[in-house]
């Protein structure tokens, strides 16, 4: 799945207002766009991707997740990748495999 598939009406679109965990790990997506009115999340699997900066996990930085699977995404190899995670998204405790 890429962005455009996840931004389907009848894709991630829809509210979900329960949904807790979001696993789309190894597909092509290019940012997080399409889960910021996911508010019910509280985990985010998205490993091996293709987001490239902290500008493409921006969308998601208003929600209160606790864990955040990123590993495997260009963004991993930014300079103080999991600091700059944990200041954008506060109520992160795990990100990838260790926080």
């Amino acid at each position: 799945i890429d962005n455009e598939g996840a931004k389907r009406e009848t894709g991630l679109a829809l509210p979900f207002t329960k949904l807790d965990t979001l696993d789309l790990s190894r597909n092509r997506l290019t940012d997080t766009s399409p889960f910021a009115h996911l508010k019910s999340l509280s985990e985010l699997w998205i490993s091996g991707n293709d987001i490239k900066a902290f500008e493409d996990v921006e969308p998601i930085a208003g929600l209160e997740l606790e864990g955040i699977y990123l590993e495997y995404n260009p963004v991993d190899k930014e300079f103080e990748y999991r600091k700059k995670l944990k200041e954008m998204i506060p109520s992160l405790n795990q990100i990838d495999a260790n926080l």
